[in-house]
């Protein structure tokens, strides 16, 4: 489910059961991605995969649509080995080292700790995000003063030179 919850997180990982079948997480992605539209919220978007399987279906065309739309996405593969570590590496984001984490069970990822890292690495990307916007739209309002203050300028100039003239 979507939500921006730390707690929810949380409990919705913790919570979590291991299904029998074929793993899709192209498909996932792309039912993340309808989430995350549907939502429409002004948010830091953030997809975590969890998966002990490797994906039956390409993953990477979805997860690169999720990350075009600036979606962050978090690959966790639980297990002995049966997840694709190649597949999960390519469908995370960039720097794969904070993106990518592997759990030896899902009972190591119920573990709080576990999960709350991975948990807290997500609100430190958010925070990233905030801080960068935050920065762009303040260069973004300095050039625009200083541009008012150069037109403001050159407006005085031309308007000085024209009084010149007509005296």
């Amino acid at each position: 489910p979507v939500t921006a919850d730390r707690v929810t997180v949380l409990t919705n990982i913790t919570n979590m059961y291991q299904e029998a079948g074929w793993t899709h997480l192209g498909l996932a992605l792309l039912h993340a991605e309808q989430e995350l539209i549907a939502a429409d919220r002004n948010v830091t978007e953030v997809v975590m995969v969890v998966t002990d399987g490797a994906s039956i279906d390409d993953a990477v065309p979805p997860a690169n649509a999720l990350k075009a739309r600036g979606a962050v996405i978090i690959s966790v593969g639980v297990g002995d080995g049966y997840y694709n570590l190649a597949q999960l590496q390519s469908i995370a984001s960039t720097p794969i080292a904070s993106h990518l984490f592997t759990f030896p069970t899902f009972a190591q990822l119920g573990n709080h700790t576990a999960v709350t890292a991975v948990v807290d690495s997500i609100a430190l990307l958010r925070a990233e995000r905030v801080a960068h916007r935050i920065t762009e739209r303040i260069t973004e309002r300095v050039a625009e003063r200083a541009a008012e203050r150069v037109a403001q300028r050159v407006a005085k100039r031309i308007t000085e030179r024209v009084a010149q003239r007509v005296a």
